[in-house]
């Protein structure tokens, strides 16, 4: 929410740390077509799909699980 709320301040934020240009940052953030997402359980569904393929296709040698994947107790705890 901070990201889209404040791009400029976040472009700010990201440009100093990385060390990238900070128009190229606005310029980004302003036309990236994408979305941040702060809710890590929206990615899990997909990620499990993803991974599940990987293991069918044997790039994996497990079929990893959600807790293989995702530690959510940090933004479980602030909610």
């Amino acid at each position: 929410m901070y990201i889209n709320e404040h791009s400029d301040e976040a472009a700010e934020i990201y440009a100093k740390k990385i060390g990238q240009d900070i128009d190229q940052v606005k310029q980004s953030l302003q036309t990236w077509d994408g979305k941040w997402i702060s809710d890590p359980h929206v990615q899990i569904p997909s990620t499990l799909e993803y991974a599940a393929e990987d293991f069918e296709l044997k790039y994996m040698q497990k079929n990893l699980t959600e807790v293989d994947l995702f530690d959510t107790s940090f933004y479980d705890n602030l909610s």
